[in-house]
């Protein structure tokens, strides 16, 4: 199947029957998705297919089409500069052909690109510059969207009542045009800013009302969510108890709802709390069934960062070591140079450990006994080769 298609791309490619050759190059890169472990030719096929695009000149509507594809797998790949150079040739190519509203939301995704490299300035004015334009064209949808947008690089600023405004907008916009989950989507993230603000009964009751509403509206994604947001909650309160039962109805609901997908998720932050609460084996438990879904994870540097907290706990270095490589290399791959830092400098305190002699019993019992120091046999410092920050 897959031999058929690229060859018949590429047939069409040199016979400049560029477009017909885009929709093969596309039918490959599915073909190639759906297949894991051909990552590098797919990165070929949108090659090939860009190459293409080159000669289309004004068909704009099918150059904007390709390069969101290669977005939305960039964007899964946890390719955040990548997509944002995407997301730029989709804008300039979306105001050549006076196509507004693929501009404004090339914009604004561009904006949550930069939230997740945590680049809030960036992010800030990209959401502002496509809600003015979303305003002018009178794109409401578009509009909702970049206030939900703004609204999240107002709560991570710390500026919680603009953040609350600016939610309550996105809501309003939602409702209006009876989006019921893109409500109690946006709900949720007023929710966490009513958290941050401090007011946490208040944030309480609004995700509670999320969660029943969730329910009677049978959109169990968001149900399960909120099952979610309130166990974060109850930590944020110190309620550690009902934090982790809260946890666990999560878990049980997203199985029971068929939200499998919500479950890694759920699982990291119930091994954070529970690392928290010195109890790291549970926590490497609790993590244990989820190994396989976080590989292609945009966030599956913290995946690997817990359980290399988690093992480094409870004295399995080798398996701490593991981790905080594969959490390198996720960290590094998404452009999140603070977590990069954070497990090379892990990496250098297991290595310091591992130099480090173990005495014997009857040696620590003699050392003790003439009320002597253990000799440092390695003749390297007492203190790691660089300080590592709190974790």
């Amino acid at each position: 199947m897959l031999k058929k298609l690229d060859s018949e791309a590429f047939k069409r490619q040199e016979a400049r029957d560029y477009l017909v050759a885009i929709r093969l190059w596309t039918k490959c890169i599915d073909w190639l998705v759906e297949h894991p472990g051909e990552e590098g030719r797919i990165g070929r096929a949108f090659e090939n297919g860009m190459r293409c695009l080159k000669h289309l000149g004004a068909n704009h509507e099918v150059r904007i089409k390709f390069c969101a594809y290669l977005h939305r797998w960039q964007w899964q790949q946890g390719e955040f500069k990548a997509g944002i150079e995407t997301l730029e040739k989709i804008e300039k190519i979306a105001y050549g052909g006076r196509l507004l509203s693929d501009q404004a939301e090339a914009v604004d995704q561009k904006g949550v690109c930069l939230q997740e490299l945590g680049e809030l300035s960036g992010a800030e004015a990209a959401h502002k510059k496509s809600l003015k334009i979303s305003r002018r064209i009178g794109n409401r949808e578009s509009v909702g969207m970049s206030m939900n947008n703004l609204g999240e690089v107002y709560r991570k600023t710390g500026r919680f009542k603009e953040a609350v405004e600016a939610f309550l907008e996105a809501e309003r916009i939602a409702r209006e045009a009876q989006d019921y989950e893109g409500e109690i989507c946006t709900a949720h993230n007023r929710a966490l800013a009513l958290e941050g603000a401090g007011h946490l009964d208040e944030a309480e009751q609004l995700l509670r009302a999320c969660r029943d509403r969730s329910r009677r509206e049978k959109l169990w994604g968001e149900y399960v969510r909120s099952w979610e947001a309130l166990a974060n909650l109850s930590w944020s309160d110190e309620n550690v108890r009902t934090a982790i039962r809260r946890f666990h109805r999560a878990l049980a609901e997203a199985k029971k709802h068929k939200q499998e997908e919500l479950q890694p998720e759920i699982a990291l932050n119930l091994a954070r709390l529970l690392l928290s609460q010195g109890r790291p084996a549970d926590g490497i438990r609790a993590l244990g069934p989820y190994r396989g879904d976080f590989g292609g994870f945009v966030r599956g540097h913290e995946y690997y960062g817990t359980l290399g907290d988690l093992y480094g706990e409870v004295g399995e270095l080798g398996a701490a070591r593991q981790n905080y490589e594969l959490a390198k290399k996720h960290a590094l791959r998404v452009g999140q140079k603070d977590r990069v830092a954070y497990f090379c400098g892990a990496l250098a305190d297991i290595h310091q450990k591992e130099r480090e002699p173990r005495l014997s019993d009857a040696e620590l019992k003699q050392a003790i006994a003439n009320e002597e120091e253990p000799k440092d046999l390695t003749g390297a410092p007492a203190c790691s080769a660089f300080e590592v920050g709190a974790r």
